[in-house]
């Protein structure tokens, strides 16, 4: 048999392949394509294993969390976990220690889940990481010197500099 679609197809057109015989092809095909792209993908995977990594994650900075009623979530942090209101408003809000330094946010939202989660690093400068992060093919989001960006689910990623906490 041809080794691509287009022939196989056109075997088909000209009564040299059954159906049976081009569906089989192409789904020969197919499965080749699937097996070559995630042997790639993890071939990739592989050498970024092996390959330094872009920073040094050095603690979870903090978490932000969509919640759809900002109050009633402050209320539930501040009961249940010790936490304190920082500061924030009716859409959100910035919970954390006595000492004003926060490491819960909640913002408003139709549907709960988490917003993003931020790692500090060591020596985090937001122009070097959106380089970095761009070199390694990563769409990058920065506001106020903040750097964001998706892990491979999706998930929105914050860098920050490493603080103790």
């Amino acid at each position: 048999m041809s080794p691509d679609p287009a022939s196989l197809v056109a075997e088909y057109d000209d009564g040299r392949l059954s159906r049976r015989d081009l569906i089989a092809g192409l789904t020969a095909l197919g499965a080749a394509s699937a097996f070559a792209g995630s042997a790639a993908a993890q071939e990739r995977e592989d050498d970024a294993a092996d390959a330094k990594p872009l920073f040094s994650g050095r603690n979870v900075d903090h978490i932000a969390l969509d919640v759809t009623d900002v109050n009633r979530s402050v209320a539930f942090y501040e009961r249940h976990l010790g936490l304190k209101k920082i500061r924030g408003n009716d859409r959100s809000a910035f919970l954390g220690r006595e000492n004003g330094e926060f490491f819960v946010a909640l913002f408003q939202s139709e549907t709960p889940g988490l917003n993003h989660f931020c790692f500090g690093i060591d020596e985090y400068d937001p122009l070097e990481a959106a380089r970095k992060l761009k070199a390694e093919g990563r769409e990058v989001r920065q506001t106020s010197g903040r750097t964001y960006f998706k892990d491979p689910d999706g998930i929105e990623v914050q860098l920050a500099q490493k603080r103790d906490l």
